[in-house]
Order: structure tokens, then sequence, then C-alpha cells
């Protein structure tokens, strides 16, 4: 509206998109997804157990071990599956394009010198659907190197209302280029006019500053002016935010 207005109150995750465009981006079964993975990533999802690329006494047909498995994503050595549950996905339709949190601590994740299998501390991923080889768009929120923490953002293609959906992370790759394997616009997409985590630890930087990045390609980042930072419900949020 006119002028400036100011809310009092926490806030985190701010979106903004297309409505009543038929892509199945708003409507009461998206949000309730949405909610149903925002309030409990744990039990949006399960998660298997770690494979590994190649077990050292196994050959598939003439090739040698050291070979890429059939299925797989190289060149990461491991990777586990997500599957989740259609009754999780609100009413009978499929979601397209649906952008999952997935919020884990997982040693495995760790990198190496910290126990784990990962080369990079950046956090080197890949997303798969579930063929296990075509590349999914995602988002890191954060990652940390020490205690394996993950929190992202993840655009599965189709995300069925009717049978189980799987993906696939794969880690353990290659440290080089790691964090280029990330696609933060791609995750978002057209439907979405802005997408902020707020996550972003702010000083009083004044205005102009545009310490809050919008996370789709439209570049609509937003500016703190104070230091008001607080603990959010994914990571970091702030506590007013005001329009002019």
């Amino acid at each position: 509206g006119d002028g400036t207005a100011t809310t009092s109150g926490f806030f985190d995750e701010i979106r903004i998109s297309k409505i009543g465009d038929g892509s199945g981006q708003s409507g009461q079964n998206w949000m309730l997804t949405e909610l149903n993975n925002q309030n409990s990533p744990r039990t949006f999802y399960t998660i298997g157990g770690q494979e590994n690329r190649t077990p050292s006494t196994m050959k598939f047909g003439t090739t040698v071990s050291a070979d890429t498995k059939p299925g797989w994503y190289d060149p990461f050595s491991y990777r586990k599956k997500f599957t989740i549950p259609a009754k999780n996905v609100s009413g009978g339709s499929n979601l397209s394009n649906f952008p999952v949190l997935i919020n884990h601590t997982d040693p495995d994740i760790r990198i190496t010198s910290f126990g784990g299998k990962s080369a990079s501390g950046s956090g080197e991923f890949i997303f798969t659907s579930s063929d296990g080889t075509t590349s999914i768009p995602y988002e890191i929120e954060t990652y940390s190197s020490s205690s394996g923490r993950f929190i992202g953002w993840v655009n599965v293609t189709t995300l069925s209302a009717t049978t189980n959906t799987d993906i696939y992370m794969y880690y353990g790759g290659a440290a080089a280029g790691a964090a280029t394997n990330q696609n933060k616009t791609g995750t978002w997409n057209s439907n979405y006019r802005g997408v902020w985590h707020l996550n972003e630890v702010v000083a009083d930087e004044g205005s102009g500053a545009n310490n809050h990045i919008d996370s789709t390609s439209n570049a609509n980042h937003g500016d703190q002016s104070g230091n008001d930072d607080v603990n959010g419900k994914i990571v970091i949020a702030v506590d007013d935010i005001s329009s002019g």
C-alpha cells in the first residue's frame, strides 16, 4: 500500500508467487503439503541407509569393480534415498516442481576430517530423481561440515499423491567446484516472484544494503536496516518487517 507500514512478529521463509494459474503452485493442497513438510521435516520423509557406489567384491558383467553402478550418478561414491510417502501429500493430485525442505543431520555427510564421507567444506552434493541419474535443482540454506547438518530445498519434479516419491542425495564426490552443484534459482520456478529465506546474519547495515537475498532469478533483494535477527523456524528469521 501507500506509505510505510511496520508489522511486529517473527517472519521466516517469505514467498510471493502467482495464484490462480492452474499449475498447482497455489491452493489448499499445496499449502497443506508445505505445512506438513516445514512443520516436521523428519516425519515428511524416510531416509534409507548409506549405499556405496561399488562394493569392492562386485563386478557388473565384464566391467571391473571400479566402474560405476548402473543407475548411479558418477563420480559420487555414496548416496542415501529419501522417500516421501504419498499420504504426506495433501489431496489427490500430484504436485509439480515442489520445493521439499530437507532438514537432516547425519554424521555420514560430514567432511572427511570430521569422520564423514564428504570431501568439501562447502558441501558437495547432488540430488537426483528416483532413477538415480537425473539431477534435480537444489539450494543449500545451511550446511555444517563438522556436524553434518544439512538444511536445503530440493525441487522435486513430481511429488505424487498416489505412490511414494523417491529422491537420492549423493555425496563423497570431488571437492573441486563442489559449490557449483547448487542451482539456487532453478529450485524456484517462474511462478515465484520472490523467495527470501531471511537466514543472513545482518548487522545494522542501513538502507540499500540488499542484505536479504531473493533466491529467484528476479533478484528482488531486501534491505534490513536494523539488527533484528532471531532464531527462526528454519535457521534465522527477523522480528519485524517494514514495507514502503
